[in-house]
């Protein structure tokens, strides 16, 4: 086997991981893995911005931004003006964001994100550059970096009818 396919092989193996659990979470829940993924990333009660739920997520701004609207639509999110600037908001979980915040799903994105940490500093710098220099010879380095999944049809939960 050549060493092409080996990285074709490692890279379908994570896209199978990613699918499968989308799947299985989507029919099971009803909702993203991506929204998921959010919703495990806050604690009851706590109210945070946009900014620091972006940090946690390892993902920028503009990209869990669209995640949060969506949970806050369908009421897994609060939502109301940050208390002393006027010019953002912060966002908590409402009980149907805590109960589904507080399922045992495994997600594929904290198993990656638990390998990534496994590697020293050196070998996640490399694995940096190595993975932009694929993208960049690929034609993909300026492709937006959403959270995974996210893109699509609306989802809505089960036995809900989408608005879309």
């Amino acid at each position: 086997m050549g060493e092409e396919q080996k990285i074709l092989d490692s890279f379908r193996k994570v896209f199978r991981a990613l699918r499968l659990s989308s799947v299985r979470i989507e029919k099971k829940l009803g909702i993203s893995t991506a929204q998921l993924f959010v919703l495990s990333r806050l604690q009851a009660g706590e109210w945070i911005t946009i900014n620091e739920l972006a940090s946690r997520t390892n993902t920028d701004q503009s990209s869990v931004s669209v995640v949060v609207k969506k949970l806050v639509d369908e009421k897994f999110l609060l939502k109301k003006p940050h208390p002393t600037d006027k010019r953002s908001s912060i966002i908590s979980l409402s009980l149907l964001g805590q109960k589904y915040s507080r399922t045992n799903e495994p997600l594929i994105a904290d198993r990656l994100l638990k390998g990534i940490e496994s590697l020293s500093s050196s070998e996640q710098k490399q694995l940096t550059q190595l993975l932009n220099q694929l993208l960049t010879a690929a034609g993909l380095a300026n492709e937006e970096a959403s959270l995974f999944f996210e893109e699509g049809k609306p989802r809505g939960r089960p036995g809900k009818k989408n608005k879309a």
